[in-house]
């Protein structure tokens, strides 16, 4: 799937792919709180998309995943089983509650980068700040991660890390909190 070329109709998505490319475009508090408010009000991607083969089989709340899924079961099947971010038993609609959560946060912090020609805005708060001690698993870790794509007005991926290190992002990001 290729990201278009053309600026997205939506005004917010459009303001993100604007401070992408435009340096010295500013985001004031208001564009910032209009970028948060579309990613914690965004549904998760649902087109289906090729899995790779170490989460092919992983299996969680009576979906196993194959060579194409869902991206949310890929996910959350990640997430719960594989890694242990989130307890045994968290629903599809209390992980997407948590990812909202972050997303809102007043003291998450807000970027925006662009990766082969996909524009995206990522959220990053204090896993303990957002996700409920019960939700928190034994892999549980101290941040968590929720990307955006404005190219297509759905959220990406979603998880916990330590270490801005650890995650593959692109030298090019641009802080707007």
């Amino acid at each position: 799937m290729q990201p278009p070329d053309t600026v997205p109709a939506d005004p917010v998505d459009a303001l993100i792919v604007r401070l992408i490319r435009d340096d010295r475009a500013v985001a004031t508090p208001a564009d910032v709180a209009a970028i948060v408010a579309r990613i914690a009000s965004a549904s998760f991607n649902r087109r289906p998309v090729r899995v790779p083969g170490p989460d092919r089989g992983l299996a969680y709340g009576g979906v196993v995943i194959g060579r194409t899924a869902d991206p949310l079961d890929v996910h959350l099947a990640k997430r719960v089983a594989r890694e242990q971010q989130w307890v045994d038993g968290t629903t599809v609609d209390e992980y997407l509650a948590d990812l909202r959560a972050s997303a809102r946060h007043p003291a998450a912090r807000v970027l925006v980068y662009e990766r082969s020609g996909e524009a995206f805005a990522a959220t990053i708060s204090l896993t303990t700040q957002v996700v409920p001690s019960r939700r928190r698993g034994t892999g549980s870790l101290p941040l968590l991660l929720v990307v955006y794509s404005a190219s297509y007005g759905v959220v990406r991926s979603a998880y916990m890390y330590s270490d801005f290190s650890e995650l593959d992002m692109p030298e090019a990001i641009r802080w707007l909190r």
